[in-house]
């Protein structure tokens, strides 16, 4: 007998929208722009030399072992696993980004921004390359407005306090 994931959501489709715009996701040039500033076990700090110096940008991939998946959760402990083991996964954004004025040279505003993702995963073949990505498109889906195929609207909201949808 094969073992068949079943990811849960059903998804309603959205009338009119089948795929979702994102117009800023672009390929990241790991061997040309990033250099290792930090490494260790499970861990990778990459610096991004294409900035300038007073804001720099940088990109942390780390992994850790989780002992149990299942705490904290309200799953069934009948319904878990043989191994309960799995890893934590986080890739990590920061920059520091410029304000600056075109009437005045001399105004410089600097502001810290960061953007995270962390995948908390179970350790079983089960689940593929496939299914995490498909969660994390559904997590960025998140980010958008209800029935707009463009991010623009839903982070919009979201910067003026919005969270709720629909």
């Amino acid at each position: 007998m094969a073992k068949v994931l079943t990811m849960g959501p059903n998804r309603t489709p959205v009338e009119g929208i089948t795929s979702l715009a994102l117009s800023q996701f672009a390929p990241l040039n790991f061997v040309a722009d990033f250099r290792a500033i930090e490494e260790g076990p499970g861990k990778v700090v990459l610096a991004d030399v294409t900035t300038p110096v007073d804001q720099p940008s940088t990109l942390r991939i780390a992994q850790q072992s989780k002992p149990n998946v299942y705490a904290g959760t309200s799953i069934d402990p009948s319904a878990y696993l043989p191994n309960r083991k799995g890893v934590d996964t986080i890739v990590e954004l920061k920059q520091v980004w410029a304000i600056t004025d075109s009437e005045d040279a001399s105004y410089l505003r600097h502001v810290p921004v960061r953007c995270a993702i962390t995948l908390s995963l179970p350790t079983t073949s089960v689940i593929t390359s496939e299914d995490v990505e498909t969660l994390v498109c559904r997590t960025i889906a998140g980010m958008f407005a209800h029935a707009d195929d463009e991010m623009d609207a839903g982070i919009n909201a979201l910067l003026h306090g919005v969270v709720s949808k629909g």
